[in-house]
C-alpha cells in the first residue's frame, strides 16, 4: 500500500512539448540556399512557439486530470515573397479547443523571408507538428486528490463549528474509498463524523496515474473547518 500525506503538496505542473520539423511541398527544389531557407524558417518557429508555451499550457488544461497527449500538425502556406498566404490544421489532434490554440499561436508567426531566387516554386508549404502532453506524476495525483476532497467539505460549514480533524483513508487505483478513519480527533463527535461522511461522499476520487504501482492506496489530510472563514 502506498502511503501519502497532505501537510504539503507540489502545484500541478503542466508542460507543452513542442517540435517545428518543417516539411516544404514537393514542387521545391532542393538546394543550398533552399536548405538554409528551411533552417531560418524552421528557427523562427521554434523562438516563436518557445515564447508561446505560457498559452500552450493553458490549453493543456483541457486535456484533463489523467496523463495524456495530442498532437496537432498546423500547415503554413508561404509565398515567394515570405508573407503567409495561409494557415490550417493538417492533421487534427481530435480536440477542437487544443486545435484552435495551435492554430492561433502558429498565426502570431511573422513574416519570413523570401523563398530564395531559383527555388522553382511559388508558394511553400511548412509543416509545423505541436504536442500538447500532459504528465501527471504522484505530486500532481496527490494534489488532484485533495483538491477533490476539498470540493466535497462546504456541507461542514454549514454545521457552524470550528475543529481540525486529520482524516485518514484508502483508495483503490480506480479512486474508490475502501477505508476511512479518523486519525486525529477535533474534540467534537459530530465533526469528527461529518468529516468521515464527507470522505465517503467525495467518491470516486481521480484515478492512479498509470506510472504509479500498487492496487490500494492510504492518504492522510488536516481538514480545518473554521466557522467563520474557511481555509480552503
Amino acid at each position: 500500500m502506498r502511503a501519502f500525506s497532505f501537510v504539503g503538496f507540489s502545484f500541478l505542473v503542466l508542460t507543452a512539448m513542442i517540435g517545428a520539423s518543417l516539411q516544404a511541398n514537393a514542387q521545391a527544389q532542393t538546394s543550398p540556399a533552399m536548405a538554409g531557407w528551411k533552417r531560418g524558417a524552421t528557427h523562427r518557429i521554434a523562438q516563436h512557439l518557445n515564447q508561446s508555451k505560457p498559452q500552450l499550457a493553458q490549453a493543456i488544461n483541457s486535456l484533463g486530470a489523467k496523463a495524456t497527449s495530442a498532437r496537432t500538425v498546423i500547415g503554413l502556406q508561404i509565398n515567394r515573397d515570405g508573407s503567409v498566404r495561409s494557415r490550417h490544421v493538417q492533421k487534427s489532434s481530435g480536440r477542437a479547443a487544443l486545435d484552435k490554440i495551435a492554430l492561433q499561436v502558429v498565426s502570431g508567426v511573422g513574416a519570413f523571408p523570401p523563398l530564395p531566387m531559383g527555388s522553382g516554386a511559388d508558394t511553400m508549404t511548412l509543416s509545423v507538428p505541436i504536442h500538447f502532453e500532459n504528465r501527471v506524476g504522484p505530486g500532481q495525483w496527490r494534489r488532484a486528490i485533495v483538491l477533490h476532497l476539498y470540493r466535497h467539505a462546504a456541507p461542514l460549514l454549514r454545521n457552524n463549528i470550528s475543529g481540525t480533524v486529520v482524516v485518514g483513508f484508502s483508495l483503490s487505483r480506480s479512486g474508490q474509498v475502501l477505508s476511512r478513519g479518523i486519525r486525529k480527533s477535533s474534540g467534537n463527535k459530530s465533526l469528527d463524523d461529518s468529516v468521515l461522511r464527507m470522505v465517503a461522499d467525495a467518491g470516486p476520487f481521480p484515478t492512479a496515474p498509470s506510472d504509479i504501482p500498487g492496487n490500494n492506496f492510504s492518504f492522510s489530510a488536516p481538514i480545518n473547518v473554521n466557522a467563520l472563514r474557511p481555509f480552503f
